[in-house]
């Protein structure tokens, strides 16, 4: 119980301090001088996500961890609309991040290990436009985050959503504070 707490006034003091979002991504090589646009996708929860004890208690894997990679992008689950010139497939977008774990606050993942790590949203398939989640952000190379995750089928990690990374590096009296 204790650890929870913690583990909650931790995500207060974060969650409370995170005032500017912006989207990730900008270290990607590939991409760093195309102009892209942004597509938000409104997402619905089966948990309430403004409140940080029902956070915790559905996230499988909380840790700290730095951003050492981005792996590409996947594309699942295909469907066919009717787009402005016919139709069209669009994708479930999703970004491969491999990231070094630095502290564990829940969850069975090993400190000081690499872990890959998949996050919905990311650059789309044509290239032209980055998907994110309504209130997300996207995790740039090279930064540090408290980490929300979930564990998939089949052991994977897969962060999803507000509050699934939460920057540290701006946060240096939060950092401080996870470090204990």
């Amino acid at each position: 119980m204790k650890k929870i707490m913690m583990i909650l006034i931790c995500l207060t003091v974060i969650v409370g301090a995170l005032v500017i979002k912006d989207v990730g991504g900008k270290n990607n090589d590939k991409n760093k001088d195309k102009q892209v646009g942004l597509n938000i996708v409104h997402a619905n929860y089966s948990y309430n996500v403004k409140s940080l004890t029902d956070t915790v208690k559905f996230m499988d894997c909380i840790f700290v961890g730095k951003v050492k990679s981005i792996d590409g992008y996947c594309y699942e689950a295909p469907i066919v609309v009717d787009g402005k010139s016919g139709e069209e497939v669009v994708y479930d977008t999703y970004t491969n991040y491999e990231i070094e774990v630095l502290s564990i606050l829940k969850g069975n993942i090993q400190r000081g290990t690499t872990i890959c790590v998949k996050k919905r949203g990311g650059l789309e398939r044509d290239g032209k436009s980055i998907l994110i989640m309504e209130n997300d952000v996207l995790p740039d190379v090279g930064e540090k985050y408290l980490f929300m995750a979930l564990k998939q089928e089949d052991g994977s990690l897969l962060l999803s959503g507000e509050a699934s990374n939460i920057s540290l590096n701006k946060y240096k009296d939060v950092k401080k504070i996870l470090e204990r």
